[in-house]
């Protein structure tokens, strides 16, 4: 009868363990905890590789602007008076049409 009585036991530890499932709610929030960790991580080294692009052109940008300042008075120059050519013919042409009319 001991025995019987023991497999009664076991049967019935098996029935219990089988419909209770583990719980796995915390481990799975702490999942989600990781899993947002690394994604806020993702998009601020994400930003922060785009600033470092960013600076750089920046940094371009102001090189060129620079060298075209300082490396080309004479162009600017020929423009200016190529400009001031054009606005006193301008102005000639249109006194000129003013006195004929």
């Amino acid at each position: 009868m001991r025995l019987e009585e023991l497999s009664a036991k076991l049967e019935q530890a098996k029935a219990e363990q089988g419909d209770t499932k583990p719980d796995t709610s915390e481990i799975d929030a702490q999942i989600a905890e990781v899993q947002e960790y690394l994604a806020r991580h993702k998009a601020q080294e994400s930003a922060r590789q785009r600033i470092e692009e960013l600076q750089s052109e920046m940094k371009q940008a102001s090189a060129d602007l620079d060298y075209y300042d300082k490396g080309h008075p004479p162009l600017r120059n020929i423009f200016r008076e190529k400009m001031r050519y054009v606005s006193e013919r301008f102005r000639s042409i249109s006194r000129q049409s003013d006195g004929a009319v």
